[in-house]
């Protein structure tokens, strides 16, 4: 988008993007669509990236505080996806051989959901890392180098 920064709601504008449209991409409510442009320095860093990747611009392209976009939820849904995955290996390695789980697709369905698991695991990860250059990019940035 260039060096000038714009704001969630110029940003979404500029996508041509109703509250409605961004709120059905999103799962959240219109009300909370307008939340988040009202204040942007209190999202939540997968939120503000969602809402960037939407939107079509980088989160450097963005005025809120990145300071403020909190890594809690991140880390913790990321925690969470590795317990799960952890667990569900576990159970697979356990139960492979028994022919009464795969009788019942049990193996089958374990598998599905391993894989569902390590793919948000995977975009969790990338919204991490993400997050991380950002701040990295702003640290130094700051510092003048």
């Amino acid at each position: 988008m260039g060096t000038k920064k714009v704001s969630l709601q110029e940003a979404r504008k500029k996508k041509g993007l109703s509250y409605e449209e961004v709120a059905e991409k999103t799962g959240h409510s219109v009300r909370r669509i307008a939340w988040f442009e009202e204040n942007p320095g209190e999202l939540v860093a997968d939120e503000a990236i969602e809402l960037c990747n939407i939107y079509g611009v980088s989160l450097d392209d963005v005025t809120f505080s990145q300071e403020n976009l909190k890594v809690y939820p991140l880390a913790r849904n990321l925690t969470f996806t590795t317990s799960i995955m952890n667990q569900v290996s576990e159970i697979l390695l356990l139960h492979s051989s028994d022919p009464e789980y795969a009788e019942h697709d049990i193996f089958k369905d374990l598998s599905r959901l391993l894989n569902d698991v390590q793919h948000e695991n995977a975009v969790l990860l990338n919204v991490f890392n993400e997050l991380a250059r950002n701040k990295n990019h702003l640290n130094l940035s700051l510092a003048g180098r």
